[in-house]
């Protein structure tokens, strides 16, 4: 079979599909740093670092417009973490 040409038909495309499945993974680790955040800064600031690369990456491999909302949701984790250290330290 590999003179018909059925080979390139019967490949999945793996292009914007996979990227938005990073982006909405990002977006879930960053709800996740914002939720842990009120309790963890410092898990804040890593799933909201991981929320970011993974919109970053996102978008360099084309996903529509999930990418934002994991950047987004990324850097309010961070903020999160930021603001509860800052409550914890000033006590």
């Amino acid at each position: 079979m590999s003179g018909t040409g059925r080979a390139s038909e019967a490949e999945p495309q793996r292009g914007i599909a996979q990227s938005d499945t990073l982006a909405v993974a990002g977006t879930i680790l960053g709800i996740a740093g914002v939720i842990g955040g009120l309790f963890m800064p410092l898990a804040a600031w890593a799933l909201g670092l991981a929320a970011i690369v993974l919109g970053v990456v996102g978008r360099t491999r084309g996903a529509g417009g999930a990418w934002i909302a994991a950047v987004v949701v990324g850097v309010l984790s961070i903020a999160c973490g930021v603001v509860v250290q800052l409550v914890v330290l000033n006590q």
